[in-house]
C-alpha cells in the first residue's frame, strides 16, 4: 500500500476487491470459468504457462473432452 493518502488507497483497494468479487461471481453464475492473472505474474512466464495449462485442462475435463 502506498505510504501517502493511506485512507484513500485503503478504501480504493477495498472497493476494487468488492467489485472484482461481484464481477467474478456474476461471470461464474453465467457459466464462465474465471482465472485472474495479475500483471506481475506475466514476468514468470513458465509458471504462468503451467497455471494456464492446468486451468485449461480442468476446463476440458469439465466439458467431457480430453
Amino acid at each position: 500500500m502506498p505510504k501517502t493518502r493511506v485512507d484513500f488507497w485503503r478504501e480504493k483497494f477495498e472497493t476494487n476487491i468488492d467489485r472484482d468479487g461481484r464481477n467474478i461471481a456474476a461471470l461464474r453464475e453465467l457459466g464462465w470459468q474465471v482465472l485472474v492473472v495479475w500483471e506481475c505474474e506475466t514476468k514468470q512466464i513458465e509458471e504462468l504457462t503451467l497455471r494456464l495449462a492446468a486451468a485449461l485442462g480442468r476446463r476440458e475435463h469439465a466439458d467431457g473432452e480430453s
